[in-house]
């Protein structure tokens, strides 16, 4: 029982390091561009949703806008 959240805390690092090779400084730029297009005046900007809903995972953050707005991330 003791292991599984050892396991889970391994798991999510090795997600998070995945992530971080698929999103290039490149991809990274396109993706948040798209975010700032698609913004309405009332949203919260980006940063401060990485902050308060992402717990600072911009990784995490930029997959989900990604997936959301059809950008392609593999290459």
């Amino acid at each position: 029982m003791g292991n599984s959240r050892r396991e889970e805390v391994h798991d999510k690092q090795d997600r998070r390091k995945i992530m971080k090779k698929l999103l290039s400084e490149e991809k990274r730029k396109e993706i948040f561009a798209v975010i700032y297009e698609k913004m309405f005046n009332d949203d919260k900007d980006p940063i401060q949703v990485i902050e308060d809903s992402y717990h600072g995972d911009e990784d995490r953050y930029l997959l989900v806008m990604a997936r959301r707005y059809n950008v392609q991330i593999d290459e």
